[in-house]
């Protein structure tokens, strides 16, 4: 067989190694774009934005304030964080009538007969009751043994002297940021706003 019969069979050989190089580029640029667009999905952790919910109106609380002969009378209705359910609430009712109570009654009559005073005790029943609503959050979904935790947090616990004073865990943010929503009584809930649907004092 003649050289000049030969080249023919050469030719497409030297196509196909000419085109390997640029397919497995391809390939490499396409798996890389894949695994950075995955990454972007999964590495977002920001919690989800709080919104406001339902409204549970309460019953009417008629308390004594701190001086003698002086009474509080009023109804209260408190503005859940979206997805906090009127089942979950009504399961501590008890609990958060028995806090509204005590702080309603850890004042004095001149502290709520103004305004400052108003807004001030819808801040902190709101803590009051946020406070009992979490704790039984807390509980329930309180799955792990005990004895498992202690295990699992063994080998993170901290040595409390391992960090100076001048840690940057210590240092506060000289500017902390304003709150999103200025007009809740709450930022995070499970309550985000208390409201007086009426009240008097005596």
């Amino acid at each position: 067989m003649s050289e000049e019969e030969q080249v023919p069979e050469e030719e497409p050989a030297k196509k196909k190694k000419g085109k390997l190089p640029i397919i497995l580029a391809l390939v490499i640029v396409l798996a890389g774009g894949g695994f950075f667009m995955m990454k972007g999905k999964g590495g977002s952790h920001e919690p989800p934005p709080v919104k406001l919910g339902i409204v549970e109106p309460l019953a009417e609380f008629l308390v004594n304030l701190r001086e003698p002969n002086s009474y509080l009378r009023a109804e209260v209705s408190l503005h859940l964080k979206d997805g906090y359910t009127k089942e979950e609430f009504d399961k501590c009712l008890p609990s958060v009538r028995d806090a509204i109570i005590l702080t309603l009654g850890s004042r004095s009559i001149q502290q709520v007969r103004t305004l400052d005073g108003k807004l001030k005790l819808k801040k902190d029943l709101v803590a009051s009751i946020n406070k009992v609503l979490e704790a039984a959050e807390a509980e329930l979904h309180e799955d792990a043994p005990k004895d498992e935790e202690k295990a699992g947090n063994a080998g993170t616990k901290k040595d409390p002297l391992s960090k100076g004073a001048g840690s940057s865990d210590q240092i506060k943010d000289p500017k902390p940021k304003a709150p999103e929503h200025p007009d809740w009584d709450s930022q995070t809930g499970p309550v985000l706003k208390l409201y007086f649907t009426s009240f008097t004092t005596q």
